[in-house]
């Protein structure tokens, strides 16, 4: 069973500046509202440590980054169990738009046997959090 959550938007800059913000953990503490304390590095095979902020509760994650590539797709993978159980996909997809702007697409693909109810619970959190990961990310940049 999957189940899928999708963000769009866009931002007022070029992707390869959307690209150097989103990818600067070190940077996050400062504007990103959804994925703090983050440790660890954006590197294909790594794994990085953060909280969820999803308001009253920090989730601790860890993920395991299986995607990097500059300027256009982060990604990376949560499990909670055994995968077969759930599995989370997050990805983060940057696209240029006209006059140096940027499609940001932020999305969640779930599988396992817990997707869908643990997308029920989730889901309305974590769009939420979206949006305010991207209007964070536009106003650190300065749009």
């Amino acid at each position: 069973m999957a189940a899928r959550l999708q963000h769009v938007s866009e931002i007022a800059a070029s992707p390869e500046q959307v690209w150097a913000t989103l990818t600067d953990l070190d940077g996050w503490k400062s504007w990103n509202p959804t994925l703090v304390e983050p440790r660890g590095e954006l590197v294909e095979g790594s794994v990085v440590r953060m909280k969820l902020n999803l308001g009253r509760v920090k989730m601790p994650m860890k993920q395991k980054i299986v995607e990097v590539t500059p300027p256009a797709v982060l990604r990376w993978q949560s499990r909670f169990g055994p995968t077969w159980l759930f599995l989370v996909t997050r990805t983060f997809r940057l696209e240029p738009v006209d006059e140096g702007a940027t499609r940001l697409e932020q999305s969640e693909e779930g599988t396992g046997l817990l997707a869908r109810l643990i997308f029920v619970f989730t889901g309305p959190p974590t769009v939420r959090g979206y949006t305010a990961l991207t209007q964070a990310l536009a106003a650190q940049m300065g749009h």
